[in-house]
């Protein structure tokens, strides 16, 4: 049974809070995501292991996505550089973003998980919408906790 002062200002006793309807589980583990730090960059592979570290214990899946819109002038820009051939360098920067956006959210959510590392890792790209005006990036990945390898 749960007593406090929870996100919303609401004071309650039990497992449910009366003001939002959610749950204290939920109301933690979102407490939880906002305090977490993701886990290094050095720690993500995409291979099933990671040089120097044994893997102890595998904690689940963990995926991530995100969409960008591109704006009306990298549409326009797009029509030209398929007319003339080329990099659409509007179209690549959003690509590179999201693809940044996307690793760092998995990074949390294996933090989130108590993960030290994330192998496995595997991303798909997308782009649609009516001339393409939009990108998606989803990438996922095992979390997992990891020691340094001794006398492998």
């Amino acid at each position: 049974m749960r007593f406090g002062l929870y996100h919303c200002n609401a004071t309650f006793i039990g497992e449910w809070c009366p003001k939002c309807g959610k749950s204290a589980a939920s109301i933690d583990a979102e407490r939880r995501a906002r305090e977490a730090k993701p886990i290094s960059s050095e720690m993500v592979s995409t291979t099933n292991d990671l040089p120097g570290y044994r893997v102890i214990a595998a904690l689940g899946v963990v995926a991530a996505n995100t969409v960008r819109a591109t704006g009306p002038m990298s549409q326009i820009g797009a029509v030209f550089k398929e007319m003339l051939g080329g990099t659409v360098h509007s179209y690549v920067a959003a690509v590179d973003e999201a693809q940044q956006e996307v690793v760092l959210a998995l990074r949390t959510k294996a933090s989130v998980l108590g993960a030290n590392a994330v192998v496995g890792l595997r991303m798909t790209f997308a782009a649609g919408g009516e001339a393409s005006h939009y990108v998606q990036v989803s990438a996922f990945g095992t979390a997992v906790i990891t020691e340094v390898a001794k006398g492998e």
